[in-house]
């Protein structure tokens, strides 16, 4: 039985989705896994047993993204494409901005939806901006004067992704001076408050049985498809790489994304008599993804001779 380390309570349904082959416990002795709401892991020492790390919830501030992929965890996280989806029902022209989207998010995506190259094309043009995008450095106060200042006047701006994207004194100043027309969030701050032309909002939605329900059910699910079978579906940190299953044996590589580590494992297992029946392999940034399924069974001495700096972690499965 597969164990799976919870840091908060975590709704029922997660239990329904996992089945009786894993056991969901605050006390496990090798954890295959983990999940949570918003207990803080960054000086939490994660168990080196733990293949990933899931949320159920929107938000991964509270998780160490980038150290855990140095160490090949890999982060399960599509609210973008489904507020996208509903504009379009609402008759507006919806321009869409996402550099990592996976497969899966865009078959969702309504064919309506523009696709902006870059973010400053999108403040250009947009009336209305919604903000659905974790807490990065990279994101970190990506609203501010000088971004502003390239959108339209009397723009309106809804945040109900991190408060932390926003710096709240330049959004004050151009909702004061009429350049933003609104600004909504659910990130209440003392300098937001008592301001004509910004509303805040408790930041409660995740906290409804339905949300906790809807949330343990979908990070069970990606969890489950991640140990059993290598596939990363909404992961913050690494590609979205699935495949069905094909031949005896699969190998997933979390490795970094550069030249010739590819072709380092494709020999070492081509150069062992196996034939590969199925590859796949994605990048997101520094880092990649590969999945490999072989017609025969990979031993333990045959992955031992896959020797590179650059591969993070390397499963068969």
């Amino acid at each position: 039985m597969k164990e799976i380390l919870k840091l908060n309570a975590i709704s029922q349904s997660a239990v329904d989705v996992l089945g009786a082959d894993y056991k969901l416990t605050d006390k496990p002795s090798a954890p295959a896994a983990v999940m949570l709401r918003s207990f803080s892991m960054h000086d939490y020492d994660l168990p080196q047993s733990v293949l990933a790390v899931a949320r159920a919830g929107a938000g991964t501030n509270n998780i160490p993204s980038d150290a855990y992929a140095e160490r090949g965890v890999v982060g399960l996280g599509a609210i973008g494409v489904l507020v996208g989806n509903n504009a379009v029902r609402l008759g507006m022209n919806v321009l869409g901005y996402d550099p990592y989207i996976s497969i899966d998010s865009a078959w969702k995506l309504n064919h309506n939806i523009e696709k902006t190259e870059n973010l400053d094309e999108l403040f250009k043009k947009s009336d209305y901006i919604t903000l659905h995008v974790p807490l990065l450095p990279a994101t970190r106060g990506m609203i501010n004067a000088e971004t502003i200042a390239k959108m339209k006047d009397g723009v309106n701006i809804i945040n109900l992704s991190r408060g932390e994207l926003c710096v709240n004194a330049d959004v004050v100043d151009a909702v004061k001076c009429g350049k933003i027309r609104s600004y909504v969030t659910d990130f209440a701050a003392p300098e937001l408050l008592g301001v004509k032309g910004i509303t805040v909002m408790p930041h409660l939605g995740a906290s409804t049985d339905e949300a906790e329900d809807n949330c343990a059910v979908m990070a069970a699910r990606e969890l489950r498809d991640f140990i059993e079978n290598g596939n990363i579906t909404n992961s913050v940190n690494f590609p979205a790489c699935s495949s069905p299953r094909a031949g005896v044996c699969r190998i997933t590589v979390i490795h970094r994304n550069v030249k010739n580590v590819i072709k380092t494992i494709t020999d070492v297992i081509t150069g062992g008599g196996i034939n590969i029946e199925n590859f796949v392999s994605r990048s997101r940034g520094e880092y990649a993804y590969t999945i490999i399924d072989a017609a025969a069974d990979i031993d333990a001495k045959l992955l031992d001779k896959i020797d590179c700096p650059d591969i993070l972690r390397i499963r068969k499965i």
